[in-house]
């Protein structure tokens, strides 16, 4: 099996120059390549169900319950990327929306229902530039969204869960002998340095490395995919935490006293894995109710699902109520749980399509 040092990232048709820094352990040499060529779709359905029955067998060992939601959904489970949602016009006033998310239909039902944990696989539906035929390479109109949120949960806690179920699906995955030679050297030496070194950063430590490496990029940028390309290339699967407050979701946990991260940050992680990039998105929750409401008005999403309401005459009450009954989960929550002030969870979810793209080792995404 090839060494791993990756000195440079192709992007286009031009090459940027990374800077080589001391040698640090940690760091991959001769990354595995992408490969243009994937298995014939019979064999990428059994490896697909390979993932799946090794993810659910992971959530079911570890306590969790398997849950199922509608796809046509409420304002809730649209305000991940406002821009991309499908609109459904139910009846005269009535609006709702494809699904992108089920993740504060799970936290309600975790809370009111004390079930402690909670899982599903479910359909994310956006609408890409491109339509049906996108040709990034990247996005999906269409795709498997697992998602899972614990109560009593912190982040660490959450990366050493998530860290423990993509080792066991890996593992699952080589196992089973469906990949071809080629994507199975490539998959077997990712894992190799991934079983080796459970490489955490913090989105400054990552912006800082992009920078010494000549990538063109500043304190609170996104990620591109280009930057998780070198990232990956640089340190193989691993997880980016604490992202500025105002590039995240508005529930996630502002860092303050007590939790690792810096002010004007907030607790949450990306797990980018090569080829695909982030892959698994997750946050501890905030739990001040003071706070959510501030985070949520203030928020370009909220003003967005309501200008998005209002151009297709529907009452954007609906908005409001459906944020109102999350709300209300943390409005006193000391009445609700007698015994502690705050509720404590976290929460994640995983694109399908990005797993498999990283289990292929494909320069595209793939559909599941």
């Amino acid at each position: 099996m090839s060494k791993f040092a990756a000195p440079l990232l192709i992007r286009g048709k031009k090459h940027i120059v990374v800077k080589r820094k001391k040698k640090d352990q940690r760091r991959v040499e001769n990354p595995p390549p992408a490969l243009t060529t994937i298995p014939r779709s019979d064999t990428i359905i059994k490896i697909k169900n390979v993932i799946a029955q090794s993810q659910r067998g992971w959530f079911v060992k570890h306590g969790y319950l398997e849950e199922w939601y509608p796809v046509i959904t409420s304002a809730t489970g649209s305000c991940e990327a406002v821009g991309n949602v499908y609109f459904v016009e139910i009846a005269d006033g009535l609006v709702r929306t494809l699904m992108q998310t089920s993740q504060l239909e799970i936290e309600e039902q975790i809370i009111l229902g004390e079930l402690f944990r909670i899982f599903t696989f479910a359909r994310s539906c956006r609408k890409e530039h491109g339509g049906m035929d996108i040709k990034d390479g990247r996005h999906l109109t269409d795709f498997l969204l697992v998602e899972w949120e614990a109560l009593n949960v912190n982040l660490k806690k959450l990366i050493d869960d998530n860290v423990s179920m993509i080792r066991y699906i890996i593992e699952t995955v080589l196992a089973s002998t469906l990949l071809p030679f080629a994507q199975h050297d490539n998959l077997y030496a990712w894992y190799t340095h991934f079983k080796k070194h459970d490489i955490r950063i913090t989105y400054k430590t990552a912006i800082k490395e992009l920078q010494d490496q000549g990538f063109p990029i500043k304190y609170g940028d996104d990620l591109s995919s280009d930057a998780e390309r070198v990232l990956t290339q640089t340190f193989g699967i691993h997880h980016v935490t604490h992202y500025p407050e105002k590039i995240k979701f508005f529930n996630m946990l502002r860092s303050r006293k007590g939790c690792p991260g810096t002010k004007g940050s907030v607790e949450c992680a990306d797990l980018l894995m090569p080829y695909a990039g982030e892959t698994t998105g997750m946050s501890q929750r905030e739990y001040d109710y003071d706070i959510l409401v501030e985070k949520l008005y203030n928020a370009p999403m909220y003003s967005q699902l309501m200008s998005e309401y209002k151009q297709r005459g529907a009452n954007t009450r609906q908005v409001e109520a459906d944020f109102e009954r999350y709300l209300n989960l943390f409005k006193g929550a000391a009445l609700q749980w007698p015994n502690q002030k705050r509720i404590f969870r976290s929460g994640a979810g995983q694109g399908g399509g990005r797993l498999l793209q990283f289990i292929l080792s494909s320069d595209k995404i793939i559909q599941w």
